[in-house]
């Protein structure tokens, strides 16, 4: 199984924490940072962000894979972030399966935030990140593609020896998440794919050179 990537540079212009068992991650725009998740709690996220020489004020968006407390749990220490999260979040399908993990409130009970969906293009200066609905772990699941080449997943991708969609005890609907994972993996983009929990996966070789140079 996978473990979580250390806490450091994972490539230019790309930072990652890890606190315990999850990452959050970081791209450097402009003088701030925009964020992938959150980590799952203040405390953590705080010494993350000190640890790579960053200041919370520094953070300008939170881009959430998903609200589960263990990825949106680092919110409350982010004050002056927008906060993006998937279209799923208020319009839920019927679930198949009652999901394992009870997730965290909505962000939006607290503060307010965007929604956004498969197809959204997002521009923080220099960066752009497309986003891709990879539901299934949770009905407002998505994943962000970065500098065309780093694809940032959340719980839609784990790594068991293998790419896989994970337990199935924690994923809302299992053959969604199987589709997901199947438009990931063919999907010709990305180089890596990075998840959340078990580190990074080489789907390809890169075939330009990096816009994160």
């Amino acid at each position: 199984m996978g473990l979580p990537i250390p806490t450091g540079l994972l490539a230019p212009k790309i930072l990652v924490v890890r606190d315990w068992f999850v990452n959050f991650f970081l791209i450097k725009a402009g003088n701030g940072v925009v964020c992938i998740d959150s980590g799952w709690r203040a405390r953590g996220t705080l010494r993350g962000l000190k640890l790579l020489g960053f200041e919370p004020d520094q953070v300008k968006a939170v881009l959430l894979t998903h609200t589960d407390w263990d990825h949106a749990g680092g919110l409350d220490c982010l004050n002056s972030a927008g906060i993006y999260a998937g279209a799923g979040l208020e319009h839920p399908p019927a679930g198949r399966q009652k999901k394992f993990y009870r997730s965290m409130k909505a962000p939006g009970e607290r503060r307010s935030y965007s929604l956004v969906k498969g197809g959204d293009t997002l521009d923080f200066g220099d960066v752009r990140v497309e986003v891709m609905n990879t539901a299934g772990h949770t009905e407002d699941s998505l994943s962000y593609l970065v500098f065309e080449e780093w694809l940032f997943t959340g719980d839609a991708a784990w790594i068991f020896g293998e790419v896989s969609t994970g337990p199935r005890l924690i994923n809302r609907d299992n053959y969604a998440a199987r589709n997901s994972l199947d438009s990931i993996m063919s999907g010709g983009k990305a180089c890596w794919l990075v998840t959340s929990h078990t580190g990074i996966w080489k789907i390809k070789q890169r075939q330009t050179e990096s816009n994160a140079e």
